[in-house]
């Protein structure tokens, strides 16, 4: 009777019976699902762009770091350091390395120090030269009428406007980068 006096009903107020729990009606649940699925809809395109941005940004990042680090280690120990392609050609897809030429001979062999290897990409990553070297300053090694080389980076498939983008190393060994159009 006291409960009834404070103005609750044991049988329908659920702050007294704690079974009585409210749900969702059906037609709650199927404007629920109907919202989520027209967010849905339109938010899963552009999270894709998303992150085929993020991967060429990240994809991107790596090789400049790993371009800076080869220059790092001319430096550091004075001598030059090549980065080439793992599959001995301009396509660096497939991963490169950082190693130092013992017999200068521009070739990876087993007398070459290695320095360190990156793994396969996601892009497709293109350059200009299949070796680059840095000198022991640090200064890039280039061949005759050369004043940089370029690496081109664009998604595997698809590529879309503005989503490629062009890595230059100056003959200083400076790196910069900067969004082209797809080719």
């Amino acid at each position: 009777m006291k409960l009834f006096q404070m103005g609750l009903n044991p049988f329908t107020d659920t702050e007294c019976n704690p079974y009585l729990v409210r749900g969702f009606t059906l037609l709650e649940l199927l404007v629920s699902i109907s919202i989520a699925a027209i967010l849905m809809t339109v938010g899963v395109p552009s999270f894709n762009s998303f992150i085929r941005d993020s991967t060429l940004r990240s994809e991107t990042n790596t090789l400049s770091s790993s371009l800076s680090l080869s220059r790092s280690e001319a430096i550091r120990r004075g001598e030059n350091v090549n980065i080439t392609a793992i599959s001995d050609s301009t396509n660096w897809s497939q991963g490169w390395r950082i190693w130092i030429d013992s017999n200068n001979n521009n070739s990876f062999d087993n007398n070459d120090v290695l320095i360190r290897v990156f793994d396969q990409v996601n892009s497709n990553i293109s350059a200009t030269q299949a070796v680059i070297s840095f000198n022991h300053d640090g200064s890039l090694k280039l061949p005759a009428n050369h004043t940089s080389i370029d690496f081109d980076i664009k998604p595997a498939q698809n590529c879309q406007t503005n989503e490629q983008r062009h890595l230059t190393i100056e003959a200083s060994g400076r790196v910069s980068f900067s969004l082209t159009t797809c080719s």
